[in-house]
């Protein structure tokens, strides 16, 4: 649910930011249960002020633009502006834009409506079920990282190109090091994870519960903590909750 109604815009024209932080979490609750569900209150919260965050540093400060901003930061990755993969997205939110802010965000829902069509049609968990079912497989005999993701979704793989992905990689090598993600598998993990859930995924607040809320202790721990929530986000899909 990336549109926001007419009766939310009227909402935030007058609602103070105590208020619009509320409003916002009801809507998370409203329109994505299950990522409201698996991520919990203090996650919830994080979330939305990062996104008035990331939306200030993009000129964008209109209360129905910061909802607009979150909702894509629900489907891409909280950090999706600085993700390698999607490099578009950058330059929709380019201030150099001769664009207004309320303009620029009407086209980067567009092109992310596009881009999750292209992904995966219908079917809101393609990625993720392709992700749980590698996960499940443990340590690869793949050490090729790039065929890796070309395997798990060739689709999202095309979109972004070889360059993209393994810039995408050396982004997250950095998060997967200062986390205690190391060695050959933990780097492929880690890789995986970011073509998954977004370049930034280390430092995802909505993704606190695989990464932030205790110490990773290794790669093992990373991927049993991932597949806990790819498994319990399919499910809600499958439930009509996502």
């Amino acid at each position: 649910m990336l549109r926001i109604h007419q009766h939310q815009i009227a909402r935030f024209e007058t609602a103070s930011e105590q208020e619009v932080e509320d409003d916002l979490a009801m809507h998370l609750a409203t329109y994505f249960p299950a990522r409201r569900q698996l991520m919990g209150d203090a996650a919830v919260r994080a979330t939305i002020r990062l996104a008035f965050a990331r939306a200030e540093a993009h000129g964008m400060t209109a209360w129905r633009d910061v909802c607009a901003y979150l909702n894509v930061m629900l489907v891409l990755g909280s950090r999706f502006d600085d993700d390698p993969q999607i490099p578009w997205a950058r330059r929709i939110l380019d201030r150099s834009s001769a664009k207004a802010p309320h303009e620029r965000l009407q086209r980067l829902l567009a092109d992310t409506i596009g881009y999750l069509d292209i992904l995966s049609g219908r079917d809101d968990t393609r990625l993720a079920e392709r992700a749980l079912a590698w996960l499940r497989g443990g340590a690869p005999p793949q050490t090729d990282v790039v065929l890796v993701l070309q395997a798990i979704s060739p689709e999202k793989a095309r979109l972004a190109g070889v360059p993209a992905l393994q810039r995408m990689q050396a982004q997250v090598a950095t998060g997967a090091v200062a986390a205690g993600v190391t060695g050959a598998w933990g780097g492929i993990l880690a890789t995986v994870l970011g073509f998954t859930f977004g370049a930034g995924f280390f430092d995802d607040p909505q993704l606190s519960v695989i990464t932030g809320e205790r110490p990773v202790a290794d790669a093992d721990a990373l991927r049993m903590r991932a597949m806990d929530y790819l498994t319990r986000f399919i499910a809600a899909a499958a439930r009509g909750e996502a």
